[in-house]
């Protein structure tokens, strides 16, 4: 489910700011008559028009209007939100519902508290017009984060080598079969049929060994916490990730880290630094 959103027009604010989550059940729903971008410091389901996310600390969704949502949480928690409108006309550009901003969550929460400050405390019409402007500039980097990191071809034109990077650009993001044919213009059975057929396992199970390799580098090569890489990886869920390191390589992820801990102590000379400074926040 995507949005798409003017580019002639600048979104104005109707609120922002931190605010608790109340009602943490689907029996209560929420519908906005505005747009609603919302950062979440607590983990939830949460159903969004017919589609439903497992949502955790970090991400954020993006809601139109008149849509309507609801959560379910096992603990009350907080999350900040920004409700705009904007006008619907001139070009557009698309921005996804659901984002897992890993790295870039960060970035993200601090754009959103300014971008409150402003609003809230305006000494005049610019700092709203800059608040305006920010939010502008932060839907516009969600909208490139939306984009597919390879482009499509027909399926006349299909190559592994396209669906294999496209794969590797999309670890850390949602990934399903259907997601990829889509992106390849075949249908997620030909796909899953000539994958099995070419490789000898599921997509699923290829996506999955290569985020617990990615794992695996990440454990060996830092000093994130094991919840972070398994975030970056594109496994979020603890429990699932450890379980499935430990099925992949008969350890578990601290353990494999111990294992290997010279790496961390040591750093080999094959670990470049490039251009003078270490490569892997992506910035917005």
């Amino acid at each position: 489910m995507n949005v798409s959103y003017p580019l002639v027009s600048l979104p104005e604010i109707d609120r922002a700011g931190e605010y608790p989550l109340l009602n943490a059940g689907f029996d209560f729903t929420y519908t906005q008559q505005t747009y609603s971008l919302h950062f979440y410091e607590y983990d939830a389901h949460m159903k969004l028009a017919e589609e439903e996310f497992i949502i955790h600390h970090g991400d954020l969704t993006l809601e139109p209007p008149e849509t309507i949502y609801s959560f379910a949480a096992d603990e009350p928690g907080r999350h900040w939100c920004i409700h705009f409108y904007w006008a619907a006309y001139g070009d557009s550009f698309d921005v996804n519902c659901f984002h897992k901003l890993g790295t870039n969550k960060l970035v993200v929460l601090e754009q959103i508290k300014l971008i409150s400050r402003l609003f809230n405390t305006a000494l005049g019409p610019q700092d709203k017009i800059e608040a305006s402007f920010r939010l502008q500039a932060l839907l516009l980097s969600l909208a490139r984060l939306s984009r597919p990191k390879s482009q499509s071809r027909s399926a006349s034109n299909f190559h592994w080598t396209e669906l294999i990077k496209l794969i590797d650009d999309n670890l850390n993001n949602y990934m399903t079969t259907s997601w990829l044919a889509g992106r390849l213009n075949i249908t997620s059975v030909t796909l899953a049929k000539k994958f099995k057929k070419e490789f000898g396992c599921t997509v699923a199970q290829y996506i999955l060994k290569k985020r617990i390799d990615a794992a695996k580098s990440m454990l060996t090569t830092s000093n994130m916490t094991i919840s972070e890489v398994g975030e970056l990886a594109g496994i979020d869920d603890p429990q699932y990730f450890n379980k499935q390191f430990r099925k992949m390589t008969g350890m578990s992820p601290s353990l494999y880290r111990d294992k290997n801990k010279s790496y961390l102590v040591h750093p080999s000379n094959d670990i470049a630094v490039l251009g003078g400074s270490w490569k892997g926040v992506e910035s917005l």
